[in-house]
């Protein structure tokens, strides 16, 4: 592992980071470049990622995606977090997470949602991130821009991934996440 601290800052993304971002995706996730391209020219806006980057390199990072609505409430969702190996156990991810977070409600979001790749993940975002077991996964409820329909009808669907059945949120101030507890989030990219 490579101790960073002192070398590490952080920002949202910016035109021009898409093949490092790329990179670090298919470096973590092993997707196909199909699915990663598609995301990107689908579902990717320069400021959706928040990165943190190390000697001008970036080294990690997390999409917040705007545009659901559930129940008249604007959710985001963080999707895809991911940090190179060899930078990991320092906190990285939940310095982003906690970016993205803060920067979706200060844009006006009402609720932040995600889905854990792995029910081991659920108990991270919950103490890292504050978030709780709440959306169902896969019901009829929340409605998705046509990019997230787009995108879904490319990719989504598929075979069960193993990810937990609720997805994960944490709301704004004023909100009461028990409103939405076991509200459906039909579509997710797990």
């Amino acid at each position: 592992m490579k101790v960073i601290r002192d070398r590490i800052s952080f920002r949202r993304s910016l035109p021009g980071d898409e093949p490092e971002l790329k990179k670090l995706w298919q470096t973590v996730f092993c997707d196909s470049d199909k699915f990663i391209d598609a995301f990107f020219e689908v579902l990717y806006q320069p400021g959706f990622a928040c990165v943190a980057l190390c000697d001008d390199i970036i080294i990690s990072a997390g999409y917040c995606l705007p545009g659901v609505v559930a129940r008249g409430q604007k959710c985001y969702y963080i999707y895809a977090m991911a940090t190179y190996p060899e930078y990991r156990s320092q906190g990285i991810a939940t310095m982003i997470g906690r970016r993205l977070i803060d920067d979706a409600f200060a844009e006006g979001a009402d609720m932040v949602a995600t889905l854990p790749a792995s029910e081991s993940l659920v108990g991270w975002y919950r103490e890292k991130l504050g978030m709780i077991p709440t959306f169902i996964k896969g019901l009829p409820g929340a409605e998705f821009p046509e990019n997230w329909h787009r995108f879904y009808a490319m990719f989504g669907g598929g075979p069960d991934s193993g990810a937990p059945s609720r997805l994960s949120a944490v709301a704004a101030l004023g909100i009461d996440l028990n409103d939405f507890t076991g509200y459906g989030w039909e579509l997710t990219f797990d």
